[in-house]
């Protein structure tokens, strides 16, 4: 698409492009899944009636999905299909002809590489629904009673409502055990789900304890944390910041998890007190034991399935609930409630049309070249790590040619989209466009105040979108609205492009004490990298309740850097928040911005209302709708 010239005027221009954004979505998400050649074998698994000694046949189908993706069955070119039902995890004596035995853990892995024009399809068998999901069900759930109640401190409100299941999964020497001579490492539990019924998703209890060895909110002094007499473990400080740690903090709706250490007798231990304080026996628990659900190879097609539950944190500071290679694809397809991050791609990879949602930290990682289109996005980072490390919805880590387009990113607790690192100048650039980005923000920071496990929560606003110490990047025709954090940041970006985008109704003090006040676009020096030949061009800024819209270090304004910021629109009719430039402690007008740094000469102060207010008014009014429709409060937009 063209850039918008300089000369353009107003924002209703603006505006009516970008009121096609929506639309695009909508029809994106109608369009039949592409139909991709099927060549090779057909497989087909039942989590029923199957049987993996059976041929895979429709009539005598496998059992599970690990079965059919062995590298003795599958070979490039084949197509496995799911038949409708819940697939639980496996662990077999080996995962390939070429692995040997392996303590992850997980539905499927390992799949035999396709070839870029032989493929290896895994998906539902049309017209049914198969959800793989990452857990157990637990039962045998006893009531804690005296004197284990009283020596773990549980709250006097949770007597005869908090429910233990023992013995968890744990052998003697803290291993997971799956079954007669398999194991894998210690289950450390992320996630508890309760329904009643193991195809729905239920509830999600809230984790009180800390979540592994691997993350730690790490108070000042270590802490005690188990029956046994551990403390937090020493990682890294303040990337998990979001739970309480003791048996005292239970609450209605919770859970926490005893890791038996150095013992004799298995102890691990799984404490729950359900919403309603009912007893767990009468429903459907759920414990997330997988560190991933499924992990494609090489050109491997996923479509049409359903993923739920994954444990990856209990191992690994990383790692995905689903996983495709080089030249792989996710379409059509569901991914929920993953405990860390949802979704890894491969280089050249694609994921469209498809659902991430109820993520503990990440929605997914690229890789050079990948694709994301027509998805939607929401909750992200939902346990709170911290929005400087590694949690948001999109992060691209030395990437490039990334294309996102046509989403949706909705209600999440990070940034929404992050290039970090991604310097090459010699690719084609990435580009963001077409997306509907609202009604995000950073969590609240938890700090340490004493031993007595107080805390102090204070705000932290995070950019929505980022170029940290990346190139040749260009985001456009973007409408971002209704975020309570800064919506573009520049720092050590070169050769980066934002232009046609519309932003408006940003509150960035969304706890409302007067600090936080934030910025639109910031453009400044990082990692050694000066910002250079960057532009921000045509867009509009509206109704935005920050401190400035603009705040560039004297580096962005220095003529011998080339960047650019002008026939932008700048409007708001709230009298708290004044439009200021440059410095959030003293901002400036328009024309003394002008005046001080040479951009916005062609820039303006207007109504975006005044002179097409059709387009406006129609351009909101289809927003709110739509928001309201999935379920989100349009007065939040106001």
């Amino acid at each position: 698409m063209q850039r918008r010239s300089s000369d353009v005027q107003g924002c209703p221009r603006v505006l009516s492009r970008s009121l096609n954004v929506l639309i695009t979505l909508l029809s994106a998400w109608l369009v039949p899944s592409a139909a991709f050649a099927i060549s090779g074998t057909n497989y087909y698994v039942d989590p029923i009636k199957g049987n993996d000694f059976n041929p895979g046949t429709l009539a005598s189908p496998f059992l599970t999905v690990e079965h059919a993706l062995n590298w003795t069955v599958i070979q490039p070119g084949d197509t496995v299909y799911l038949r409708g039902g819940v697939y639980r995890p496996v662990l077999g004596e080996r995962l390939s002809l070429n692995m040997p035995r392996t303590n992850i853990y997980g539905v499927a892995l390992w799949a035999m590489p396709g070839a870029a024009r032989k493929p290896i399809t895994v998906c539902a068998y049309p017209g049914e629904h198969p959800l793989l999901k990452g857990s157990l069900v637990a039962t045998n759930w006893q009531v804690v009673n005296d004197p284990e109640f009283s020596a773990l401190g549980f709250p006097p409100e949770g007597a005869g409502h908090i429910y233990e299941r023992t013995s968890w999964m744990c052998d003697t020497n803290g291993k997971l055990l799956l079954g007669e001579g398999k194991w894998s490492y210690k289950s450390y539990p992320q996630q508890v789900f309760v329904s009643d019924s193991e195809t729905n998703d239920g509830v999600s209890l809230r984790q009180i304890s800390w979540p592994s060895s691997f993350q730690t909110t790490e108070p000042r002094d270590p802490l005690p944390f188990a029956k046994d007499g551990g403390s937090p473990p020493p990682g890294n400080s303040l990337l998990y910041q979001g739970i309480d740690g003791y048996p005292s903090n239970m609450v209605a709706g919770s859970f926490y998890y005893l890791e038996a250490t150095n013992t004799g007798p298995d102890i691990s231990t799984i404490y729950i007190w359900l919403p309603d304080g009912s007893d767990p026996n009468t429903q459907v628990v759920e414990v997330s034991v997988a560190t991933q659900i499924f992990n494609g190879g090489d050109y491997t097609v996923i479509k049409n399935l359903a993923f739920r539950h994954c444990n990856s944190l209990s191992t690994a500071a990383g790692g995905s609930a689903v996983q495709v290679g080089t030249g792989g694809t996710i379409q059509n397809c569901d991914i929920q409630w993953c405990d860390f991050t949802a979704v890894t791609m491969g280089q050249g990879s694609t994921i469209k049309r498809t659902t991430i949602r109820h993520v503990g930290m990440l929605g997914i990682g690229l890789s050079s070249g990948s694709t994301v289109d027509s998805c939607v996005f929401s909750d992200c980072n939902n346990r709170s790590f911290d929005i400087y490390w590694e949690a948001g919805v999109i992060k691209i880590p030395t990437s490039t040619r990334i294309t996102i387009q046509n989403s949706e990113f909705s209600d999440n607790n990070a940034p929404s989209i992050w290039f970090d690192h991604c310097l090459d100048t010699n690719s084609p650039p990435s580009v963001v466009r077409n997306n509907f980005v609202h009604n995000n923000g950073g969590p609240p920071r938890i700090e340490w105040l004493d031993n007595t496990h107080t805390t102090l929560r204070t705000n932290r606003t995070c950019p929505t979108i980022t170029f940290e110490a990346s190139r040749n990047v260009w985001v456009y025709n973007n409408l971002v609205l209704s975020n309570h954090t800064y919506s573009f940041a520049c720092p050590g970006g070169q050769d980066c492009k934002i232009f046609n985008n519309v932003i408006a109704h940003h509150d960035c003090d969304c706890i409302g004490d007067g600090h936080d006040r934030g910025v639109n676009v910031i453009m400044q020096d990082s990692w050694g990298y000066p910002p250079q030949n960057n532009k921000i061009i045509g867009n509009t800024f509206f109704n935005n309740i920050l401190g400035v819209e603009l705040m560039l270090n004297p580096a962005s304004m220095q003529p011998a850097n080339h960047n650019k910021c002008d026939s932008n629109h700048y409007f708001t009719s709230l009298t708290n928040s004044p439009i200021g430039f440059y410095d959030i402690n003293n901002p400036m007008n328009l024309a003394g911005w002008k005046s001080f740094s040479g951009f916005d000469l062609h820039s303006s102060l207007r109504d975006p209302c005044s002179s097409q207010p059709s387009a406006v008014t129609a351009a909101l009014r289809h927003f709110q709708t739509t928001a309201n429709r999935r379920g989100y409060d349009p007065n939040s937009w106001k």
